[in-house]
This record gives structure tokens, C-alpha cells and sequence, in this order.
């Protein structure tokens, strides 16, 4: 209570002290009022100061509620901050065990469509291939095409001297006009006798002989004009023209040669027409009969067969109307089933996809050509090779260029062939470089999360040691069903896996079944990768940079000191 007095007098004076300076008194009034209100008794009960003791009572309850405040507040932050603190002890611990864990990279299991293929090596061949050779005799006088042209077809490439031949059509066709005269001459003469002979001026002899100078001379005509065709054709053949539109070889004689037909100098060059072009590929015997599996062969055969029918044999006991209608009824089906048979077979209208890579080469992701399938030309499958060869055709258009027309694609090249078999829907995919061998046992890593309990180390007391049970991520060993594999690297897993699920990609010989490891997606993986080697690439730069300086320093030729410098 004393305390409280004490408090209540001294704010008093404190706020009699305001009000005198609020209102502006003398220094000798207020030092007065002070004066008087030290000597006067002042009681809580005193009429006068009620209204100035309800306030401060307000003010001393504010105080108290914040100060209780104060001390509510620094309780709850005090708690959250042990809370906090035990929380950062266990993550510690927790990133502590994470970091002894191995690192594993990672990747997502995969649900696609695909397209499966057959792979076999093919080799191109030429659509058409015509060796030129000179039909006449003569010199070779001049060739009209350079070596390795792209000609059309009716181009000029060569010409055989022509005179000589020239010469020939010309006594042809005067042998020809002399042969006509003749003929008209015997024509007359017969005409003249024929009267004469009826009056038996003439004899019969005589006139069978004027018949037969007519007949004569009609033969001469037609041989003549004969040989007038066939000169005009060997002038013709002085000219060597192009057969087919293609491209050339180089001149296999050369310009001012004697060439005569049937030698070995009559051939002057060769033709190929490489648009379109040939593809034939060889595939073994079992590829050859899971190719026509997959693609309906035996479907359609097995419902071949079961329309297949005999003929009904024909009972004499029926008249022969129906007779007659059976037997047309059964040649009918039997063509018609024939028809199916023949539009069936074969893989004509089939399409395949090429790619110009060496036979050595690793598979390509991208194959550009487009062909069409022709037909399996062989008849048999090879005893000595077990293959069989199948042929495509694809177009090669001409390419302009500086150098003149050329073809993308030559006969005799290289290529990798895939046909398209089958469409495999919701593929279960992973890397193939994700996979283990286990005798005859394929299998992968799954990553799960679960409560991994340390196990006990003999070697260290177990005071010393931590074997509290903590959640973290998994590897767990999947055997799995392989389908094919495909042309990216990826494989077809048929069962083991679901969509979505992680695996281990790199990083599997650290792994163990059930034991904690760190998982780390590829794409992480490699974005640390390419930091690397940039910052490698960037520290060889400066160790190059200054090693260069330091050779220029180095090659700086020093003089030796003078004796005014050793002074």
C-alpha cells in the first residue's frame, strides 16, 4: 500500500508539473503550486483527485496485461526454437546417413506406342543398266557427252564417220530408180504381147518369158528398196544415241579408234537409270517367317485354306442341268479363291525405310528414304547362306548442282533397310544400359521409399552407434521379361515393370537389394555433367593463357649487367 501511495504521489506531481507548464505560468506560481501539492496530504479518497486516481489505476492494469503478454510470448518462442532446433538435429542426422548412402542416377519408367521393325543390310542396284556398242564399222570421230554426263533419252553421245555409208544410201537409191525403169519396161512388153499371142503372132513361150521379166523386175524393186532401208539404217546407226535416261561411264575408247561390231572395242560406254533404283536386302530364314507371321501371312492362309474345296464328283443319276451348274459353280470358287490367292501372296505394296550407313555402322535413329516392296526374288532360300532376297524400289530424282546433274544415290552402295511390322500399343520402356544378367535372368533396380534399419557393426561398440530406423529411398532388385529392343536404345520390358516407376540407370554395381541409396535424376545428372566440363574447359583456357605468358616472359632476352649497373 505504502508503495502504492508512493507511486500515486510522485505521478501526481508529475502531472501538476504538466499542467502548470501546459498553461503557462510564472516560474514563481508554479513553483508555488509544487510547494503546495508536496505539503498537501493526498489520499486515494480525496474528493478532488478521483478522477485523476481512475486513470492511472487504467494505466497500471495495461502494464500488468502487457508484461504478462511479454512473458506468454517468450514461452511460445522458446518452445519453437527447441522444436526448430530438435527439427535442424534431425534433418542433420538424416542428410548425415543420406550422404553415406551411394549416389545412383535414376530415370522414369516409360509407356509408349512403337513400331517394331525388321533390320537387314541391303545393297543398291540399278533400275536399268544398257551397255552402248557401235552397230557399224568405222573411226570413232567424236564423242558428245563428258565422263560420268547425265543424259536423256534420244541424246546424241557419239558419231562413227558416216560417208562411206552416205555413199551407200546414194547407189542404193539409184539402183533403186534403175529397178523401177526396168519394171516399168517389162510391165509394157508383157501388156504388148498378150494381144498377139491370142492372135498367135506370138508364141506361148515367149509369152511367159515377158511374164517372167515382169516378176523379175518386180523383185528387183522390192530388193532395192530394201537396200535403200537398210543403208539409210546403217547411217542411222552412225550416230550413237542414248536408249534410256541415265548416267554415263567414261569413254571406254577414245576418239580416232577403228571400231567394228562383235570386238571388244565396240563397246563405248554404259548407261544405269538410278530413278527409281533398286534395294535388294537379305533376310535369314527365321526373320524371313516371323517377317510373313506378323504381317497376317498365316491368318490369311489358314482362312485360304478352309475355302479351299474339292470338286464335287458329278452323279449320273442327276439330270444334267444341275450337273452343269455344279461344275461351273465349283470353277467359279475355285477362281475366285485363286484371285485371293495371288493378290495375297507376295509383298507387293509393302513399305520399307532405308538409311545410306555402312553395314558397320551403329544403328541409326533416323532413316529418310521411303521405298516401296516389290518382291522376294528369289525362289528359294539360299542352303549355302540361309537367306533370301527381297527387293525394294525408291525414288532418286535428279539433284542440280554447279557440277551439273548427279543422283543422291549410286548403285552398288551400302544401306540399312527396316520394315515395319507390327505396332506394339502401351510399351513398357527402360534403357538398356539398365539392365543385369543373372545366369539367364534379366533384371533391373527399382527405387522405393521405406524404413531402412542400420545394421550393427561388430567392429565399433554399439553405444557408439546409431541404429535408429529412418525413412529414406530404397533399391530393390525387379526381375523382368524382355521384348525386342529398339532402334534408340530402348527395351521392351513385357512384364516386371509399371509405368512411372524409377530405376536405377547408372550407378548399379553400387546398388544392393534393400539397402538406402541417393538417388539422382538424369537430367540432374547431366546438367552437373556439362557444368563440369564447362568449368573445365574454362580453367584449361586460363592454364593455357598463362602459360603462354609465361613463355613470352621466358623468351625475353636478358642482357647480362654492365659495370656501371654493378657499381
Amino acid at each position: 500500500m505504502k508503495f502504492y501511495n508512493k507511486t500515486l504521489r510522485t505521478l501526481r506531481n508529475n502531472f501538476d508539473f504538466n499542467l502548470v507548464s501546459s498553461n503557462n505560468e510564472s516560474p514563481s506560481q508554479s513553483t508555488q503550486s509544487s510547494q503546495l501539492t508536496q505539503s498537501s496530504q493526498l489520499t486515494p479518497d480525496s474528493p478532488t483527485n478521483i478522477f485523476f486516481y481512475g486513470k492511472i489505476r487504467i494505466v497500471l492494469v495495461c502494464l500488468i496485461c502487457v508484461f504478462l503478454l511479454c512473458n506468454v510470448n517468450g514461452c511460445s518462442r522458446s518452445t519453437e526454437n527447441k522444436a526448430s532446433a530438435e527439427k535442424k538435429e534431425n534433418d542433420k542426422d538424416k542428410d548425415k546417413k543420406t550422404l553415406d548412402a551411394p549416389e545412383v542416377i535414376i530415370d522414369n519408367v516409360l509407356q509408349n506406342d512403337v513400331q517394331l521393325y525388321l533390320y537387314a543390310i541391303g545393297e543398291t542396284s540399278p533400275y536399268k543398266s544398257v551397255d552402248i556398242r557401235a552397230r557399224v564399222a568405222g573411226y570413232l570421230r567424236k564423242y558428245f557427252y563428258s565422263h560420268g554426263d547425265v543424259v536423256n533419252q534420244g541424246s546424241k553421245l557419239a558419231q562413227i564417220e558416216r560417208e562411206q555409208y552416205q555413199y551407200a544410201l546414194d547407189i542404193s537409191k539409184q539402183d533403186l530408180i534403175i529397178a523401177q525403169q526396168k519394171e516399168i519396161q517389162a510391165k509394157k512388153d508383157l501388156d504388148r504381147d498378150r494381144p498377139l499371142a491370142k492372135e498367135e503372132i506370138k508364141t506361148q513361150e515367149e509369152l511367159l518369158q515377158r511374164e517372167t521379166e515382169y516378176q523379175t523386175a518386180i523383185a528387183t524393186v522390192k530388193r532395192c528398196q530394201v537396200a535403200v532401208q537398210q543403208a539409210e539404217l546403217n547411217l542411222e546407226y552412225t550416230d550413237i544415241k542414248a536408249p534410256i535416261t541415265g548416267k554415263t561411264t567414261q569413254h571406254l575408247v577414245d576418239e580416232n579408234n577403228f571400231i567394228s561390231p562383235g570386238t571388244a572395242e565396240a563397246k563405248l560406254l554404259s548407261i544405269t537409270q538410278l530413278d527409281p533404283i533398286y534395294v535388294d536386302f537379305f533376310v535369314s530364314d527365321k526373320e524371313f517367317a516371323d517377317l510373313k507371321e506378323r504381317m497376317g501371312y498365316r491368318d490369311k492362309f489358314n482362312k485360304l485354306i478352309n475355302k479351299i474345296q474339292p470338286e464335287k464328283s458329278i452323279d449320273p443319276k442327276i439330270n444334267s442341268t444341275e450337273n452343269k451348274n455344279n461344275s461351273q459353280n465349283a470353277k467359279n470358287n475355285k477362281n475366285t479363291e485363286n484371285e485371293e490367292i495371288n493378290e495375297f501372296l507376295g509383298f507387293q505394296g509393302g513399305t520399307f525405310e532405308a538409311s545410306l550407313t555402312s553395314a558397320t555402322a551403329a544403328v541409326p535413329s533416323d532413316f529418310p528414304l521411303k521405298g516401296t516392296l516389290k518382291a522376294v526374288i528369289d525362289n528359294r532360300i539360299s542352303s549355302n547362306t540361309g537367306q533370301v532376297t527381297i527387293r525394294g524400289e525408291l525414288r532418286n530424282p535428279l539433284i542440280d548442282s554447279n557440277n551439273g546433274r548427279d543422283y543422291l544415290i549410286y548403285a552398288g552402295q551400302i544401306c540399312r533397310v527396316r520394315i515395319p511390322y507390327e505396332t506394339v500399343t502401351n510399351a513398357i520402356l527402360i534403357r538398356e544400359e539398365a539392365l543385369l544378367t543373372d545366369l539367364d535372368t534379366k533384371y533391373v533396380f527399382v527405387i522405393q521409399k521405406g524404413t531402412y534399419t542400420p545394421q550393427p557393426n561388430p567392429l565399433i561398440p554399439k553405444s557408439k552407434q546409431d541404429l535408429t530406423p529412418y525413412e529414406t529411398e530404397l533399391a530393390f532388385r525387379r526381375d523382368v521379361k524382355i521384348g525386342r529392343l529398339l532402334d534408340n536404345q530402348q527395351r521392351i520390358i513385357i512384364h516386371g515393370l509399371k509405368p512411372g516407376e524409377k530405376y536405377i540407370v547408372k550407378g548399379v554395381q553400387r546398388a544392393r537389394h534393400g539397402s538406402p541409396v541417393k538417388p539422382t535424376s538424369i537430367e540432374e545428372f547431366n546438367q552437373r555433367r556439362e557444368k563440369e566440363e564447362n568449368e573445365n574447359q574454362t580453367t584449361q583456357k586460363n592454364d593455357s593463357t598463362k602459360n603462354n605468358s609465361a613463355t613470352v616472359i621466358g623468351s625475353v632476352e636478358v642482357q647480362p649487367p654492365t659495370n656501371n649497373d654493378k657499381k
